[in-house]
């Protein structure tokens, strides 16, 4: 079986200044198997509509039955010198599950056209699967069909659940009630702003605060009339007080 005419020289020359002028296809359909999208047969046809008349070049496909359940998508590229060359595409036309055969003939013809014609012609397009009998090809025998994103995500392992900040106990709680009463905290809002300051993020509840929290307010937030006193000098060690006066004496004189 020929695959081109004896001689190409006029076509290879002529293909070789149409390329110069193709631009890659845009992805213009999308594929919700694979979540994807690639450029479509029109997309492929119109980009080359006005570059291969230019310099004599045509494009035709045909279909040929080849056996059972297969069908041949041939792609000719002709010269008006007469030259030509030629590609097949074999692949499967059964119909699969929710496709009858007829639907599964039109995607296999549409898939083969424009993958033949794409390259037959050098026309740079992204990888795609615009159809089932696409699919069917680019899977190794054997492999599963991929599962829809819906359905992966399921699989996904769960987030695991925050850890619970242990509740302070309830001399915790108290001592930081009187410690609130003596800065001068009589309302909620005010108590809950002075810890949210103290902490360094919004509380709206005792129940967030840590015992680092309770730890930091309690050492920190003293109260404006106690002032904190340094460790390394202990109480006794304020200013000594004043000798008492000496007695006057029968002595001294009585001003």
């Amino acid at each position: 079986m020929e695959f081109m005419s004896p001689t190409i020289g006029n076509l290879a020359a002529a293909l070789a200044q149409a390329q110069q002028e193709l631009v890659p296809v845009a992805r213009n359909a999308a594929n919700p198997a694979f979540n994807s999208k690639y450029a479509d047969l029109s997309s492929c046809l119109a980009a080359c509509r006005s570059i291969l008349p230019k310099y004599k070049l045509s494009v035709s496909q045909v279909i040929e039955p080849v056996q059972e359940g297969k069908l041949c998508v041939v792609t000719i590229l002709m010269h008006e010198s007469g030259e030509w060359l030629s590609s097949r595409c074999v692949l499967p036309a059964e119909g699969g599950r929710g496709v009858n055969a007829a639907q599964a003939v039109g995607s296999a013809i549409t898939y083969a056209r424009r993958y033949g014609f794409a390259a037959i012609v050098g026309l740079g397009t992204d990888d795609d699967d615009g159809n089932a009998s696409g699919e069917a090809l680019r899977r190794p025998h054997g492999q599963d069909r991929p599962q829809p994103a819906a359905a992966a995500s399921c699989a996904e392992p769960r987030p695991r659940p925050q850890r619970q900040i242990p509740r302070l106990t309830s001399w915790q709680v108290k001592a930081l009630m009187v410690r609130l009463a003596q800065r001068g905290m009589d309302t909620k809002e005010k108590c809950l702003e002075d810890l949210s300051a103290a902490v360094g993020r919004r509380i709206h509840s005792s129940r967030e605060l840590s015992y680092d929290d309770f730890k930091a307010y309690m050492n920190k937030a003293l109260p404006p009339e106690r002032p904190a006193v340094s460790a390394t000098v202990p109480p006794a060690a304020c200013a000594p007080c004043p000798p008492p006066a000496a007695k006057p004496s029968a002595a001294d004189p009585v001003q």
